[in-house]
């Protein structure tokens, strides 16, 4: 009887010993949690409030650059060759290379520093704007590209072959940025909407 006893107080005990245990390590875990989300939380309010409204602008000027100018100039390239209205070109073109020229000055302006807290976003931030600021650049590059060889009376057959290796780096360069941009929102808790 002693014996049932004890094993009967043995096992409660463990019991005890378990679930303590358990609870204290869930609110020891919680208390950690909760000041991670802290210094989370400041940097996810400061990005959604300094930095992700000139992002947004930023990133939406680059794609509107390329629909609104860009493509239908490019089109016209493509689908008239040397009988494209050489004037109205250059202007586009000129228009577009000052344009990614805007775009570049002003994602230098981001104060990533000043702004975010923790080292990995901020060598994810300064990736962003150096891959999205090289997207640009090679953007502004076909465009003087064009300019260069249309002014030099080159045949448009030979732009277009020169300008397109121009255009996959700055692809690269923006799908590279783009990506970097939604791996730091999903490191700060920022959903797609």
């Amino acid at each position: 009887m002693k014996k049932i006893l004890f094993t009967k107080w043995t096992v409660v005990i463990s019991i005890f010993i378990i679930f303590g245990t358990i609870f204290y390590v869930t609110n020891g875990k919680n208390k950690n949690d909760n000041e991670k989300a802290t210094v989370e939380t400041v940097d996810t309010k400061t990005f959604k409030t300094k930095l992700q409204p000139k992002i947004k602008e930023l990133t939406t000027n680059y794609n509107d650059i390329i629909e609104k100018d860009w493509l239908p100039a490019w089109e016209e390239m493509n689908t008239n060759g040397d009988s494209v209205d050489r004037n109205k070109l250059l202007a586009t073109m000129s228009a577009v290379s000052k344009q990614y020229e805007t775009l570049m000055n002003e994602i230098d302006t981001i104060k990533i520093e000043e702004s975010i807290t923790d080292i990995h976003i901020q060598k994810q931030l300064i990736q962003f704007t150096t891959q999205f600021k090289s997207a640009s650049n090679y953007m502004k590059n076909a465009a003087d590209l064009i300019i260069d060889k249309y002014n030099n009376s080159t045949p448009a057959n030979e732009i277009i072959e020169n300008t397109k290796q121009a255009l996959g780096l700055a692809d690269q360069h923006i799908v590279i940025a783009l990506s970097t941009l939604n791996e730091i929102k999903d490191k700060l808790g920022i959903s797609k909407k």
